[in-house]
């Protein structure tokens, strides 16, 4: 038993330091990431205020007066700056598929119809559709429930996922790109390869971001879809539930099967 028991306690503290080193990797990749971020948004700074040749071979530079094809350009790529900016806040990108090409005066509706929906009142239509333009359409419903549990998960101190390793693993990797996640201060070894990682609200933001455009653009049948849909959904459950203080969620991926009962025969039995 002794020798038992001393056995587990080393696999225990192994468990640990696979999880400890597992945990600095991620820290690492995602201060890389924010490099990354930061040198590209630079670059494309620097780029903008760069002189550029005018159509009569002049020299132009932002803001310098010139008018004609030039200006029309650098309108054209100033209004589709605007437009990017707006589908991706803060660098985070789109808050769903169905998001990426919008206009920002959609997603100004967008975020007035999932204000509402999070405080229970009736979804308001698009600016568009409230002006009665032509095949003006309310934002569809499956962004505006994507935005309240953004919202709920917003509200959140802090949120409990309890999965094996690999589950933890794989979620990690997939939220340490965006800039919101954060790596747990607390992952608790369960034993059986399981674990309990808290999270905050912001890491279960980026979290709930990053599966849903998993979730979105994977292939059908493939494992990252099914492991991206199954937590969406495990996740979207749990915070319909959250109306206000309480008690923090504990998102569970540890399926199973009921005991058999001793009156149950075994299978084959006569």
């Amino acid at each position: 038993m002794d020798a038992a028991a001393a056995d587990l306690r080393r696999d225990g503290r192994d468990l640990q330091q696979r999880q400890d080193d597992a945990l600095a990797a991620l820290d690492g990749l995602t201060a890389e990431v924010r490099t990354l971020r930061r040198d590209v948004a630079e670059g494309l700074d620097r780029l903008a205020a760069a002189p550029r040749p005018a159509v009569d071979g002049s020299t132009v530079t932002s803001g310098s007066g010139v008018t004609g094809e030039h200006d029309e350009r650098h309108d054209d790529h100033q209004e589709g700056t605007m437009e990017r900016d707006d589908e991706h806040p803060e660098g985070t990108g789109c808050d769903g598929p169905a998001g990426r090409n919008g206009r920002p005066a959609r997603h100004a509706g967008l975020k007035s119809a999932i204000e509402a929906a999070y405080r229970g009142e009736r979804v308001p239509p698009g600016p568009a559709a409230a002006a009665g333009t032509e095949g003006a359409e309310a934002p569809p419903e499956g962004e505006v429930s994507h935005g309240v549990l953004l919202m709920k998960a917003a509200g959140l101190a802090r949120a409990e996922l309890v999965m094996h390793q690999h589950h933890w693993e794989f979620l990690a990797e997939l939220a340490a790109p965006h800039p919101h996640f954060r790596t747990p201060h607390q992952v608790e070894d369960l034993g059986g390869g399981r674990l309990r990682a808290t999270v905050s609200g912001m890491s279960l933001i980026a979290l709930l971001i990053e599966v849903w455009h998993t979730r979105a653009d994977a292939d059908a049948l493939g494992a990252q879809w099914a492991m991206a849909a199954t937590v969406y959904a495990r996740i979207a459950d749990r915070l319909m539930g959250v109306g206000g203080p309480g008690e923090p969620i504990s998102v569970i991926l540890d399926d199973g099967v009921a005991p058999a009962s001793q009156d149950t025969p075994p299978p084959g039995a006569a």
